[in-house]
């Protein structure tokens, strides 16, 4: 932060401090929206400003229990938790996960570079939570789902004016919140630009909380640019064999404009066009296009959840779910092809067409096939059950 804009926020902060605090009056416009409304939730809740914050020793029993309940959320946030830590090593600052309560998860970095009371607040099983400890990044995310910068004086507690810390709330494929991604630093009179790399640790444990419970699903990931394909600011959605959401990324949310509850979609709803169109490019490796119903194109890729299929090494090209379907003397659907029409494959259909096709490129081996869609044995031997019969 340049030496001017420090001035004049601290300036800002200063005033909105002595409105709110010694005059009980609104300071509109002096501090962001989210640092005001976390003010007013902790005078709502009879927390007082000028005490002192001890951030009391984790117990051994509430230590391992942190653990074990939130032993997921750790794996999966650390490898983007580390990265960040290595990013941010020499600044003085700590890279902390909580859980959906506020309780620290996980807290990496170089302890030794850090104030004392940073190393108290940074171990696992210490409440961040606003009721807990006031206006802070990562209580404040978690309240507002939204991510949120806090400075020196705009923390509410007289005793956090030390820090400057940045978080983001993490969010689970239904809308609720697992916890929150955050860097917290000893406040030398500088702010470092702390949103980007923060937002993007964010991204990349969101689509790594999606894959671990979107199980025995369809994942279609899609970006504007084909190229972001694969990276962590592609949008995530996940269906079953019906088409029916079951789950979305937080950027999947921003693309589509979508709220950020609980969704009832499906496939065609959301881009005006039957389930089978992407169905019949699964395991391609190809991209295809999207529409929403508003008229925005979307590059996109379907893959079975566990992998995504890689291209055969030599060979030629493997036949599509449509060819197949062509081959066995039906009527091939296409994109607006209604479910009713008396002609067209069931969605089912379709996908155990699909698992057929991969027994047969994988010359008969179906642990090899299934492997190859992502799916367990036993549904492959179903879906193959579902495909004689069909």
């Amino acid at each position: 932060m340049h030496e001017h804009a420090r001035l004049a926020l601290e300036s800002r902060v200063a005033a909105a401090r002595e409105m709110f605090f010694a005059q009980n009056a609104a300071p509109a416009d002096l501090v962001a929206k989210p640092i005001l409304r976390s003010w007013d939730r902790c005078r709502s809740a009879g927390l007082d400003e000028r005490h002192s914050l001890a951030f009391d020793p984790v117990g051994r029993s509430r230590l391992a229990e942190c653990r074990e309940r939130h032993e997921e959320l750790r794996r999966i946030s650390e490898p983007a938790a580390a990265r960040l830590a290595a990013a941010v090593a020499g600044a003085r600052h700590m890279v902390i996960v909580t859980d959906a309560d506020g309780v620290v998860v996980s807290a990496l970095g170089d302890r030794s570079r850090v104030s004392r009371t940073l190393q108290l607040l940074a171990r696992p099983g210490v409440d961040l939570s606003e009721r807990a400890i006031g206006t802070n990044s990562m209580g404040t995310a978690l309240r507002e789902r939204l991510p949120v910068a806090v400075t020196a004086a705009e923390h509410y507690c007289r005793t956090n004016a030390g820090f400057v810390c940045m978080a983001a709330p993490l969010f689970l494929p239904d809308g609720r919140i697992a916890g929150t991604i955050d860097v917290t630093g000893d406040y030398d009179r500088s702010a470092p630009p702390l949103a980007a790399p923060v937002l993007g640790a964010a991204r990349a444990i969101e689509i790594g909380l999606f894959l671990a419970t979107q199980r025995e699903r369809l994942l279609l990931q899609f970006a504007w640019d084909p190229g972001e394909l694969g990276g962590k600011d592609a949008g995530w959605l996940a269906f079953d064999d019906s088409g029916r959401l079951t789950g979305a990324t937080s950027a999947a949310r921003h693309l589509l404009g979508l709220g950020d509850g609980t969704i009832h979609a499906d496939f065609e709803s959301l881009f005006g066009q039957s389930f089978a169109a992407p169905l019949r490019s699964l395991g391609s490796g190809s991209a295809i296009r999207l529409r929403t119903p508003q008229g925005f194109e979307f590059a996109a890729s379907l893959a079975r959840s566990g992998t995504i299929a890689p291209p055969l090494p030599d060979g030629p090209r493997p036949r599509s779910a449509a060819t197949a379907m062509t081959q066995r003397g039906t009527a091939q659907p296409h994109a607006g092809a209604a479910a009713g029409n008396g002609v067209a494959q069931t969605l089912r259909q379709l996908t155990s067409l699909h698992a057929r096709e991969a027994v047969e490129r994988e010359a008969g081996n179906k642990l090899r096939a299934a492997r190859r869609l992502g799916i367990s044995r036993s549904t492959l031997y179903r879906l193959l059950g579902s495909a004689d019969g069909a």
